[in-house]
């Protein structure tokens, strides 16, 4: 993961990462993305947590496929997070630092 952006809001975060090409909707294909995770690679990440409720929490990831296409996954983000691909992602973007 090259970078990690702090914006002030999870929908700034999507904005400046649509301004850098990711513009596919990768929560649409979440299954796809489980059965094929070798094809998908983490190029940034934004965690956001709201000020006035910890558990307001959200996690922006901009990635890319092999096939070449850009986009974001987004999802709320706690200790307590039971999405298996959530856990994939988050594991796959700390491995490379």
């Amino acid at each position: 993961m090259s970078t990690i952006f702090k914006y002030e809001s999870a929908s700034i975060a999507i904005e400046q990462l649509k301004n850098l090409g990711f513009t596919e909707d990768f929560n649409l294909i979440e299954s796809e993305i489980l059965n094929n995770f070798q094809n998908y690679q983490v190029d940034y990440v934004y965690r956001y947590e709201g000020e006035s409720n910890p558990d307001d929490q959200s996690i922006v990831y901009g990635m890319h496929n092999t096939l070449g296409k850009k986009g974001v996954y987004i999802s709320g983000y706690s200790a307590d997070s039971n999405s298996e691909l959530v856990k994939l992602l988050w594991k796959k973007a700390n491995d490379k630092e």
